[in-house]
């Protein structure tokens, strides 16, 4: 008995020394993963801060227009690239993000509220390494009536195919045609079911 309890434990010894000798070689694997990974991004970083042709990180404001009687969103289809997108653009000088918003949605949808009734929902750093892209990206939220709904118009056709409403269940299926801002929001909120929930997702 105690000839056999002896081996037990020797053998468990063995086996925690195993596992230990094979989680080494497991992170040892990784780390060298994560610093190639990383070093691949630094060079891309580095390419492109010696590119004067690259312009620095820019604040673009986009804007959630909620239809909350039909649990719709409004987006549209952009010529430049295809992706879907809300609303939206880069903020001028002096411009807080609501007066961007206001000013967008007018210049590109013929929405005309004031600056009061767009609510701010999250900022975040857009980065996009791989095609060394860099932007703040910062998302409104708004609901607008059935007589606003009634005077959209897609106001710069050069830009953009048209405007079109859809429900937050075909924004996830078609999250890989998503504008990137976009896109990283709805990553980050998965499974919102009602326009309302991305007013309650503020930070």
């Amino acid at each position: 008995m105690i000839n056999l309890l002896y081996y037990i434990r020797i053998l468990l010894k063995f086996n925690i020394i195993i596992r230990i000798y094979l989680f080494e070689i497991y992170m040892n694997n990784n780390e060298g993963q994560t610093n190639q990974t990383y070093q691949n991004n630094q060079d891309k970083i580095n390419k492109v801060n010696r590119d004067p042709q690259v312009k620095d990180p820019h604040i673009g404001v986009g804007i959630f227009v909620a239809d909350v009687t039909n649990n719709k969103i409004l987006i549209g289809k952009r010529l430049q690239g295809g992706n879907l997108a809300q609303p939206g653009g880069w903020l001028e000088r002096y411009e807080t993000w609501e007066e961007c918003g206001k000013r967008e949605l007018m210049e590109e949808t013929n929405i005309d509220i004031t600056s009061e009734r767009l609510i701010h929902i999250s900022t975040y750093n857009c980065l996009d390494i791989e095609n060394y892209g860099h932007n703040v990206a910062v998302q409104l939220y708004c609901e607008i009536n059935e007589k606003e709904i009634e005077l959209i118009k897609n106001v710069e056709p050069d830009k953009c195919e048209g405007w079109f409403w859809v429900d937050l269940p075909f924004v996830y299926e078609n999250i890989d045609k998503l504008f990137l801002p976009m896109r990283m929001y709805f990553q980050k909120y998965k499974g919102l079911k009602n326009v309302s929930e991305l007013y309650c997702k503020q930070n």
